[in-house]
């Protein structure tokens, strides 16, 4: 049994997946998984994606990324959060390369990230992008929270290479992007053969 060439993880994908639908196009041999617990977005999940058919390449999960957190109220329900480390093992992906691990969990992206940092559960990721959130009352356990996520980030060899605004967020919400500097040098080592 062949394993694609490629992992992708999507946390928090709402109601769309124009980021997945660009990934299944450009690299077909991808295996793209699709997480969001929010209960609107598990019940519509088959029509997330509606030009592109759920398959052993492209999976829908109803549970969201956490960390010390592990459920969450969401519309009325209790629902699943497991870290990435969970994820993997359930999905059977433990000790892969995630390619891309992609996120917006609305908030809970530091405890995420702290607890896979914290638990030795970070796996070798290329590409790592978020939302990251800054807003909402004043409150320093956020910015604390946010240098302490860049530093282990870097301490882990990412490097940041673009950041952005989220213009339908509120003042303080970003996008970061963020590529490991060993899958970097394995690029051009590459090229250079």
């Amino acid at each position: 049994k062949t394993q694609p060439s490629c992992l992708v993880y999507s946390f928090g994908v709402g109601q769309t997946c124009s980021f997945e639908k660009q990934v299944w196009t450009e690299h077909p041999n991808c295996e793209i998984h699709l997480f969001d617990p929010t209960p609107s977005v598990v019940r519509s999940s088959s029509k997330i994606c509606p030009t592109l058919e759920l398959s052993r390449r492209l999976q829908f999960h109803p549970w969201g990324l956490g960390g010390y957190q592990t459920s969450l109220n969401i519309e009325g329900k209790t629902v699943e959060l497991l870290s990435l480390g969970a994820t993997m093992s359930r999905l059977g992906h433990s000790g892969r390369t995630l390619d891309v691990f992609k996120f917006d969990v609305e908030g809970s992206e530091y405890d995420a990230l702290r607890y896979s940092f914290d638990k030795k559960e970070m796996p070798a990721i290329n590409l790592l992008l978020f939302e990251g959130h800054m807003g909402g009352p004043p409150n320093l356990t956020v910015p604390v929270a946010f240098r302490q996520t860049m530093t282990r980030l870097e301490s882990a060899g990412f490097r940041l290479y673009h950041t952005e605004r989220n213009p339908y967020g509120s003042w303080a919400d970003f996008e970061a992007a963020f590529v490991n500097k060993t899958a970097l040098q394995m690029s051009y080592s590459a090229k250079e053969l």
